[in-house]
């Protein structure tokens, strides 16, 4: 799935101004929101960072579902 210019665009605007933020949720339906300082669009998908993130990374390896706010 293609991610809209438009997103694109909200997305790297939001990045510059450190208001993103990344939330996951593994199957048992905990979730783990956490703010993100390197996000990119890389041909068509999200690219983070991992830094750190033990538990979102083990979140969406169980359920690759995310929700991200900028």
């Amino acid at each position: 799935m293609e991610i809209p210019e438009e997103v694109v665009r909200i997305i790297e605007v939001a990045v510059k101004k450190g208001t993103c933020a990344l939330a996951t949720c593994s199957l048992d339906v905990k979730p783990n929101v956490v703010p993100i300082g390197y996000v990119r669009i890389y041909e068509g998908k999200l690219l983070l960072a991992d830094f750190y993130f033990t538990k979102t990374r083990e979140n969406i390896l169980k359920n690759p579902q995310v929700a991200i706010t900028c």
